[in-house]
């Protein structure tokens, strides 16, 4: 999945998850590595959306490292 795919996917409106939630939830499953290292870090925006855009600059900054890079 290219990183474009991902955002849309995971920055879709989602009735039962917030933002942070869904972003989190989508990553685990598209790119489990970077998820693993978010995970209960300060950007971690899965119990807190005012951390989202912080994620996502993450996120974009390391999509194209492969995994032994991150």
């Amino acid at each position: 999945m290219k990183l474009h795919e991902f955002l849309n996917t995971a920055l879709k409106p989602e009735i039962y998850q917030r933002k942070g939630q869904r972003f989190m939830n989508t990553l685990r499953v598209h790119r489990p590595d970077l998820e693993q290292r978010l995970t209960g870090e300060p950007l971690d925006p899965f119990y807190d959306d005012r951390r989202l855009h912080a994620a996502i600059q993450w996120v974009k900054e390391n999509w194209e490292k492969k995994s032994d890079e991150t």
